[in-house]
């Protein structure tokens, strides 16, 4: 049996006898993404005769988090955060005051500090631009599966350096 977990109001985790994926919502098609496949629908209906059942009937809703507060739809650990403006990148940053110079970025990270990837939560903006990173995400569950493809993807090279 495949269960959803409401991430977003357009993700969901999907849960299938052990394998998980991430299925996204956008201009009312819906893509599948797991380790083994990256699957489009063009409707709710295609995607539920897939699974061979009405997954959205069963959806859960994952607890809510802390967060109440967001920067560009991407949670952020501040109450009365400064929208930071930079024409550098593409971002969400935010300052915890006017006068500061030290910006953070809202939402989850994956970064590889030194040989291993780990997730990270509203970074600030240095330390993001002195490692590799991937995001941001807008959950810890959508960071957490980007965290297992990018471990599976080193082991992988580590492996083959190996043999």
């Amino acid at each position: 049996m495949t269960r959803l977990k409401e991430i977003t109001k357009d993700s969901w985790l999907v849960d299938g006898d052990g394998d998980l994926g991430i299925l996204t919502k956008h201009l009312n098609k819906y893509v599948l993404s797991t380790n083994n496949i990256k699957k489009k629908f063009n409707s709710k209906e295609e995607l539920s005769k897939f699974f061979k059942e009405d997954l959205f009937s069963t959806a859960e809703k994952m607890k809510s988090s802390a967060h109440d507060f967001y920067m560009d739809g991407f949670p952020i650990n501040y109450d009365s955060p400064f929208l930071v403006e930079d024409n550098k990148t593409d971002l969400p940053l935010f300052a915890k005051n006017h006068r500061v110079k030290v910006h953070y970025c809202a939402g989850y990270y994956c970064v590889k500090l030194a040989k291993w990837w780990t997730v990270k939560y509203c970074m600030k903006k240095s330390k993001l631009d002195k490692y590799p990173v991937k995001g941001p995400f807008k959950s810890e569950a959508e960071a957490n599966i980007e965290l297992t493809r990018l471990r599976s993807e080193d082991e992988g090279k580590e492996s083959q350096k190996s043999s």
